[in-house]
């Protein structure tokens, strides 16, 4: 019935309960002992962390847990016992101890955290220890890209190849933040994941990445599924180069009208003459409005294209408003002698 209270207060996690759940942390048995200090990690109560760190000191039964109950108060003073957890021949204190380094989210426990990771073999425990870099990535951005990425790179990709792993999003999340080319097929593959999560992190990797993920982007769009070449069109239209417009079009005729809408609008931050007659066959003959719309719109950068404005003025007859619309504001950016002669060529 103790245990059961106990575990009670801990999962309420309010600090009106400390001073009663400290008196259990020197009980004889050992399991209620444990259940005490697990509940005052919960509750995160700053002031019982000189307890518990002497009763690490103390004991040999409770550190995994008081371990584990540090890393959740996250208080500096708690540092140097984690550090040592770390050390441990203790297989449950060694992970407890990976995990509240995670948990406490101190950028000072990074480079430990990382010689750690060179030293391990296991795979496993190699998950765990890169789970607490990104957990401390996440709290605090940019401590992850001051790793050397060379010496990160072999363990990381060998770990990302498990994508169904628990720690998967975590992995992601340090592949993103360290700004390495060699991760933009990893990115690439992770938009295909379930999670919204992953697709998320997997994206800012590759747009950090700019210019250099081009080339793995554009080999893989032409045969990409749906999900992913949405996603790939979305960083070429944020990432616009010369080289993009000859793939992108070959998306020109795709099933899906959201893939066409992508392409139109990447189409159009892209000025080429490959971009220009895509943009105009798909103005003229798509079937779907917002293709059409997205190509008005592009068409609005290109005036100077020989066909630009008489392909707008007869956006003008569209059966959409919305195209009908940007039909005309586009025609707004034009001068008076581009747009004169192909309206009186019209009466």
């Amino acid at each position: 019935e103790i245990i059961q209270i106990i575990v009670v207060l801990g999962n309420i996690g309010s600090p009106l309960a400390t001073d009663s759940l400290v008196k259990f942390v020197n009980h004889d048995d050992a399991n209620v002992k444990t259940t005490a200090v697990e509940a005052l990690g919960k509750i995160q109560d700053p002031k019982v962390a000189k307890l518990l760190i002497n009763t690490y000191h103390q004991t040999d039964i409770l550190k995994y847990s008081v371990v584990e109950a540090l890393g959740n108060i996250a208080v500096n003073d708690a540092i140097p016992v984690l550090l040592g957890s770390i050390e441990s021949e203790d297989v449950l204190e060694y992970f407890s101890g990976i995990g509240a380094l995670g948990a406490m989210e101190d950028p000072k426990t990074v480079d430990p955290l990382f010689k750690k990771l060179l030293q391990e073999e296991d795979s496993g425990t190699r998950r765990l220890i890169v789970k607490s870099l990104g957990q401390i990535e996440e709290a605090s951005p940019g401590v992850i890209s001051k790793l050397d990425k060379y010496v990160l790179r072999p363990i990381l990709l060998n770990l990302l190849e498990q994508q169904d792993s628990a720690e998967y999003v975590h992995l992601i999340r340090v592949a993103a933040a360290v700004n390495d080319e060699a991760y933009a097929p990893v990115f690439l593959t992770a938009f295909e994941n379930s999670e919204t999560e992953v697709i998320d992190l997997a994206f800012q990797g590759l747009l950090k990445l700019g210019s250099k993920g081009l080339q793995v982007a554009l080999e893989r769009l032409p045969k990409a599924s749906t999900c992913v070449a949405l996603k790939i069109l979305e960083y070429l239209e944020l990432v616009p180069d010369p080289t993009s417009p000859k793939v992108v079009v070959q998306l020109q005729k795709h099933s899906e009208d959201a893939v066409r809408q992508a392409v139109a609008k990447t189409l159009g931050v892209n000025p080429s003459d490959t971009s220009f007659n895509a943009l105009k066959d798909l103005l003229q003959n798509d079937p779907d409005e917002m293709v059409r719309k997205f190509s008005a719109m592009g068409l609005g950068k290109m005036l100077k294209f020989d066909g630009a404005i008489s392909a707008l003025i007869s956006a003008l007859k569209d059966s959409n408003g919305h195209v009908r619309r940007e039909g005309a504001l586009s025609l707004k950016e034009a001068t008076s002698e581009q747009v004169l002669n192909p309206l009186l060529e019209r009466l």
